[in-house]
């Protein structure tokens, strides 16, 4: 296959402006003659390894394929494919509730072989795929549901490999996993050194290291050795270090943690084992980091520098006409380990020297006040969107603590419980703990990413070890700071036991998998009927809670309107 008009790099589709002008029915109506010509042209040729061969007829309505996207609430649908030895593979459906990071999340995947799975190849182009002369390459597909649109792209960083290039394996892990060199000179990270694909390195910045999934909760990390290294090791987010196995001039350590996108930490070293800086793709503008009192997580040293970087694929905050500004990031003047400064807020608060004691407490209790009923009007338009039973400790204080979307449609729901009904949360009263009940169609479906990620959070928020005021210093040194603090968290959730505590739940007992940190956090989820139930809790029994659905919310969680909340500014309407 050849680049055409309608390809594009890999997460950038092309326009659907000419589909979302035809008619629906008749786009359909197209779409479904493509997919019989898909299965047909497949059958006609003999090829025993077609995707579209593997169901005949693929659904027996286009309709239905549809409607069975919108039930799952799918909003994005992403295919991806590699071709080898001129055979096309799905390697994966996946499902996205949204269309774009950091705003998705994954819904699930679609068995590729199966019916759905299968016309979801042929109607994102699949058919180009099988009949082209691609001998090896790497690409996906996709298309926003309600737009009926797909398209299809190879990725710009993977071109196709055709007939007479040869890869070479650079270095091989003994689980197969390595660093491959493509016959078109591509570097690619992947866990089968000899499937002849994977996660390519930036020809721009090829020194830079990447990260990738492995099964069973693994992670891949690898790159190429930067002039004047002969090994490198890895730390993962316990810190502990991890030597990467060295060949061909690049290097790969697997890491029993999973992929949570962070960026690597690599130490590459010299023949001495001093630490080598590895080069950045361009001589960036520069100062040094004068207040920076961390050491560097991948060779120890207290010595950095601000850069601030020119490519476009950064990120960044936006400029003028479309452009993004790429942040600074710090860089380690021993190692080159890099971290990406954040977009820095800052509030200007009015100063009075004269205000007295009694006028500053007056100031406070009027602003506290105006929070309460804010967050009485919230809870009021939230409980409004309520479609789902939210479940509850018996004989605790709850209140709101908050609450996920799709679209329009509320998907979870956080019940917060503390010791006293007058705990008040801008005065600092911490929560006991925590009580979510999401649907099961949310991203809470993956029940031990769902522990994982609420213990993170409510580590963050409640753990003595990480609850810090932010240091006066460079934005420089507080990007470091809070790299730190993150790291530490990580690697707590990395450390926590995963068991099994019961809980009782409308009225029985029932089984939690359960994640505790050593600081005695823990988390439970359980799925439960249609619904995911989740407990973040700090020193307590999880014996001592008996959760039950509420019965009436807005008595429970709302409470009587507060005086003040007639003259509230923006106060929806009560007829709404």
């Amino acid at each position: 296959m050849t680049a055409t008009a309608r390809c594009c790099p890999l997460g950038r589709h092309a326009g659907t402006d000419s589909v979302e002008r035809a008619p629906k029915l008749e786009f359909l109506r197209e779409r479904t003659r493509a997919v019989q010509e898909a299965v047909s042209l497949a059958a006609t040729r003999g090829l025993s390894a077609s995707v579209a061969e593997k169901r005949e007829p693929l659904m027996g309505d286009r309709d239905d394929m549809w409607r069975e996207l919108e039930r799952r609430g799918a909003v994005y649908v992403r295919v991806v494919f590699s071709v080898q030895d001129g055979r096309a593979r799905v390697d994966a459906v996946i499902l996205y509730d949204g269309y774009a990071p950091p705003w998705h999340h994954e819904l699930g995947e679609v068995e590729p072989d199966s019916d759905l799975g299968v016309a979801l190849w042929v109607a994102g182009g699949g058919r180009d795929i099988e009949h082209g002369d691609v001998v090896s390459g790497d690409g996906e597909m996709g298309f926003r549901v309600a737009e009926r649109a797909a398209n299809m792209a190879w990725n710009d960083l993977l071109p196709p490999v055709r007939r007479g290039q040869v890869s070479t394996v650079l270095v091989e892990l003994p689980g197969g996993e390595g660093v491959v060199r493509r016959g078109d000179g591509v570097v690619v990270v992947t866990q089968d050194a000899h499937a002849d694909r994977g996660l390519p390195l930036r020809p721009d910045d090829i020194y830079r290291p990447v990260k990738t999934w492995l099964p069973d909760d693994r992670s891949l990390v690898a790159g190429i050795l930067p002039p004047g290294s002969v090994g490198a090791e890895v730390v993962d987010d316990r810190g502990e270090r991890v030597a990467a196995g060295v060949g061909g001039g690049a290097y790969a350590a697997v890491l029993e943690q999973p992929n949570d996108g962070h960026e690597p930490v690599v130490c590459c070293r010299d023949v001495i084992g001093a630490p080598v800086r590895r080069p950045l793709p361009a001589d960036y503008p520069s100062a040094p980091v004068d207040d920076a009192d961390v050491p560097c997580p991948a060779c120890g040293a207290i010595d950095y520098e601000e850069r601030v970087p020119t490519e476009r694929w950064r990120s960044g905050t936006p400029g003028p006409d479309g452009t993004v500004i790429p942040n600074p990031i710090v860089v380690c003047r021993q190692c080159g380990h890099e971290e990406r400064e954040g977009t820095f807020f800052a509030v200007g608060a009015a100063c009075d020297d004269d205000e007295d004691e009694a006028a500053r407490e007056a100031r406070v209790a009027r602003a506290r006040e105006h929070a309460r009923v804010g967050r009485w009007y919230s809870t009021t338009m939230t409980l409004r969107a309520l479609t789902f039973p939210v479940y509850a400790a018996e004989g605790w204080p709850a209140v709101i603590g908050g609450s996920g979307s799709d679209g329009d449609q509320l998907t979870s729901l956080t019940i917060v419980h503390r010791a006293t009904p007058d705990a008040d949360p801008y005065a600092g009263d911490r929560p006991r703990f925590e009580i979510t009940t999401s649907r099961e169609d949310s991203p809470a479906n993956d029940e031990l990413r769902q522990a994982r990620w609420t213990l993170h959070s409510w580590l963050q928020n409640n753990d003595d070890g990480t609850r810090s005021c932010w240091p006066e210093a460079s934005h420089a040194a507080i990007t470091l700071w809070l790299a730190v603090r993150d790291r530490t968290v990580r690697g707590k959730v990395l450390a926590a036991v995963r068991s099994e505590q019961r809980i009782s739940i409308d009225g029985t007992s029932a089984p939690f998998l359960t994640l505790t940190a050593a600081t005695g956090h823990w988390v439970a989820v359980r799925r439960h009927s249609d619904l995911v139930i989740t407990v973040a809790a700090s020193d307590l029994d999880p014996a001592a809670i008996a959760i039950e659905p509420i019965s009436d919310p807005a008595a429970r969680l709302l409470g009587p309107k507060p005086s003040g909340a007639d003259a509230w500014p923006q106060k929806p309407d009560p007829g709404a």
